[in-house]
């Protein structure tokens, strides 16, 4: 019995700490992300279905400026590249041959690149968060709160302050994982990083303007 009560002790006191740790969790990822004034690195994407077996490889490279501007570029196995001026978010599909804005925040819960640029009260409108770490990393799980979010949890690991990876689980059950390389904090950056062109034939939704009526 002693042993039990033990036990019980022990889970109470993790999930009291763990509570009190959680609330200020969006906070602490808050800080990380604005200390990251600007941050570059390439990545390597892996994506699984249910059962565990890769469905997908790719890799890419992401840029990203406060306050929010962000240009994520896929680049195999099919391209897009996602970009925000930190007002409206431009996605391209080469491949599709279109074109589709929106505004930042109405991205905000779709499109993960989008939260990295956020702040605490933006993170915590659009995801409920908790974290954790260990002596290795620094770990928060976002769950989305909009029912039309693209995925069904979110997953950033940081290392020395550092965003090392990205794991996304989406509705069906199949689970991303992207693994940042070369990152590179507060790195210089071209004038014409946020900037997006595409060719004139080159379908163009606009949904800014659905929005704003």
């Amino acid at each position: 019995m002693l042993i039990i009560k033990r036990i019980l002790f022990v889970v109470v006191l993790f999930w009291a700490s763990f509570s009190l740790y959680a609330q200020d969790a969006g906070d602490r990822l808050s800080s990380l992300l604005e200390g990251m004034n600007a941050y570059s690195a390439g990545f390597e994407q892996t994506t699984h279905d249910a059962q565990g077996v890769i469905k997908q490889r790719g890799q890419g490279n992401f840029v990203l400026e406060q306050p929010g501007r962000f240009r994520w570029v896929v680049n195999e196995p099919f391209p897009q590249t996602i970009v925000s001026d930190g007002k409206s978010v431009w996605v391209y599909d080469p491949d599709l041959e279109q074109v589709s804005i929106d505004f930042l925040d109405e991205r905000a819960s779709k499109t993960p690149a989008v939260l990295l640029s956020g702040s605490a009260e933006e993170i915590r409108k659009h995801y409920r968060i908790s974290n954790s770490r260990d002596t290795l990393k620094e770990m928060f799980i976002l769950s989305p709160k909009d029912e039309g979010s693209l995925f069904t949890m979110l997953v950033l690991n940081f290392v020395d302050d550092k965003l090392v990876e990205m794991q996304i689980e989406d509705s069906l059950g199949q689970f991303t994982k992207i693994a940042f390389t070369d990152v590179t904090l507060n790195p210089s950056l071209d004038s014409d990083t946020f900037s997006v062109s595409f060719p004139d034939y080159v379908d163009v939704l606009d949904n800014r303007q659905t929005a704003a009526e």
